[in-house]
């Protein structure tokens, strides 16, 4: 559905000029990008509504997209998986939010531990998104900035008592430690999965030869 409205967006703009047909397949993936990003929130937002936290939801989003875009983690293989894991993992959030909103004990362990956390692994590349050394560092320090602001931040709303902020924040930064950990994992048992392919490769060209 995105790759058919974006060509049809994309081929608009060549017709009118707005952009050189050369340029096409960049807008074209930029449009695509786009949708799925607008749809994606929106959807978000609504399985807020749904469960009477769009506030909280929101907040929740606030936070723990800048720090998705500068640390990274696990991504499923297809759109419609990226989209059902999404509608999930917003559901779980609000679950811990609404938790974590009347005990600010645990917003504090859950900052903690979490701010840790992303500060070990950030950022975590994938196969369809992987990182050089250059990015490497720079996402990094992105990613520390942000955890550092976000921590802050939920601490901040603790001292003025409002513990519902601080549980939205904390549960943007545990969600955002939880895909590190995933992504992790996924990028050590695919290296697993690469080496041991190569391996078997190589012993039966050696036993050809």
């Amino acid at each position: 559905m995105f790759a058919r409205l974006s060509d049809r967006i994309a081929d608009a703009f060549v017709r009118s000029q707005t952009i050189p047909l050369e340029d096409r397949e960049i807008y074209r993936c930029g449009v695509q990008q786009l949708l799925r990003y607008t749809v994606s929130f929106a959807a978000t937002l609504a399985i807020g509504m749904f469960f009477g936290m769009f506030r909280q939801c929101a907040v929740f989003m606030a936070g723990y997209v800048p720090l998705r875009h500068s640390a990274g983690g696990f991504h499923a293989k297809t759109p419609f998986r990226c989209s059902l894991f999404s509608a999930v993992l917003t559901a779980a959030a609000l679950g811990l939010i609404r938790f974590l909103s009347g005990t600010a004990g645990g917003c504090a362990v859950t900052l903690a531990l979490s701010a840790v956390c992303i500060l070990l692994l950030a950022p975590v590349g994938s196969e369809n998104k992987p990182l050089d050394e250059t990015e490497r560092r720079v996402f990094r320090r992105r990613a520390r900035l942000l955890t550092a602001l976000l921590t802050a931040a939920a601490f901040g709303m603790m001292l003025l008592h409002r513990i519902w902020l601080c549980a939205c924040l904390a549960a943007a930064s545990a969600v955002l430690s939880a895909m590190l950990i995933l992504g992790t994992v996924k990028n050590t048992l695919s290296n697993h999965h690469r080496i041991s392919l190569e391996s078997r490769s190589q012993t039966a060209e050696e036993d050809a030869e």
